[in-house]
């Protein structure tokens, strides 16, 4: 992402062990995911105003399966106020 609020110079998430073998390799260089393609979108949505759950449910319908504390990115974590 870029822009003047985006706070860069960071990765949000866990950054998997690439090597074959790793707890989330399944082969073939295939990864299973730990962080939910909702999360910056999360973030992106609350930075654009977006803060209500219902709404937030509505443009991201995968958001009610994921644990908020653990998987979702806060608005907070990639932009300043």
């Amino acid at each position: 992402m870029m822009g003047g609020s985006v706070k860069g110079g960071q990765i949000v998430g866990d950054y998997p062990h690439l090597k074959a073998g790793a707890p989330l390799e399944i082969g073939r260089g295939r990864m299973i995911p730990t962080t939910p393609w909702e999360a910056p979108f999360a973030a992106i949505a609350g930075f654009l105003g977006i803060e209500d759950d219902v709404d937030r449910e509505y443009i991201l319908p995968n958001i009610g399966n994921f644990d908020r504390e653990e998987n979702l990115i806060e608005t907070e974590e990639l932009f300043d106020p």
